[in-house]
């Protein structure tokens, strides 16, 4: 008599977000569907981004240089996606952080959806000492919504990789290797870099299309297991760095966010969700 339990398979619940080979289309859609603003001056910034008002939900990455001399980053772009438009903010224009995009940042109601943010608002923190509130992982995600096709990944998942699994699409990356300190403008010209501008767009507006798809297999997942899955398994605060948990204990401190929250996690993998 086979004794073992019956593992749940999200996949098979998630009908519309089956696992399988990328398609060779890349992501056009959103080069007809997205408006890209290249943002470059105070003005710009704050007269576009205030339009990202509190409860909503938006992609967000970044690009930096990492200095070898003193281990530090410096924000060269900052991306923000929302459903109509996605914001590519040059930072190396700027002397600070602006004051629309600060606000965006640090504002607790609104969802920053991408990848691996606890580096990204590292490095923010150290240039701005700003706290990136409310991110929500996209690779915490995926696992949660289809641990039995991750359960035994820890490494962590590129955006490309999570894109060509539930999308089906290739994102294609062809300038990771570019000079982002430069700015994003022809220095004789100044006219916008094309190329880049839209590499720097495409994880941004990949990271909110996945984010949808995630949030709906999630809330599957849920539904069929009869569990509540609350987002504290995949969400965190950046505090001077370090993933935090978004609600502080009962003195007020501060409780560094992890994986041992989510119960379906053991021993460096998610190998409990069917119990």
């Amino acid at each position: 008599m086979n004794t073992q339990p019956q593992r749940f398979a999200p996949d098979d619940a998630a009908t519309k977000m089956k696992l399988g080979n990328p398609k060779s289309e890349s992501l056009k859609a959103y080069e007809q569907q997205q408006t890209i603003i290249l943002i470059g001056d105070v003005d710009e910034a704050n007269n576009h981004l205030r339009s990202i008002g509190s409860n909503s939900v938006i992609g967000f990455d970044s690009e930096f240089k990492q200095s070898v001399k003193d281990k530090r980053g410096k924000v060269c772009t900052v991306q923000l996606t929302t459903d109509d438009n996605t914001y590519v903010v040059d930072m190396t224009r700027f002397d600070g952080c602006p004051a629309e995009l600060r606000r965006i940042l640090e504002d607790p109601t609104i969802v920053k959806a991408g990848t691996g943010l606890h580096c990204d608002g590292k490095i923010i923190s150290e240039c701005f000492s700003i706290d990136v509130k409310n991110c929500q992982d996209l690779g915490c995600m995926i696992r949660i919504a289809f641990p039995i096709h991750y359960q035994d990944t820890t490494s962590p998942l590129s955006l490309q990789q999570m894109v060509a699994d539930v999308l089906h699409r290739d994102l294609k990356k062809d300038n990771r290797m570019a000079d982002w300190e430069l700015g994003l403008r022809d220095n004789r010209e100044g006219r916008p870099l094309d190329s880049m501008l839209l590499y720097a767009a495409l994880d941004a507006q990949a990271g909110l299309e996945l984010h949808y798809q995630l949030v709906a297999a999630i809330a599957m997942t849920a539904q069929q297991r009869k569990v509540d899955i609350p987002i504290d398994w995949y969400t965190y605060d950046c505090y001077k760095g370090k993933a935090a948990r978004m609600e502080t204990d009962i003195h007020n401190k501060i409780v560094f966010w992890s994986w041992a929250l989510c119960p379906w996690y053991v021993g460096g993998k998610f190998s409990n969700f069917w119990k």
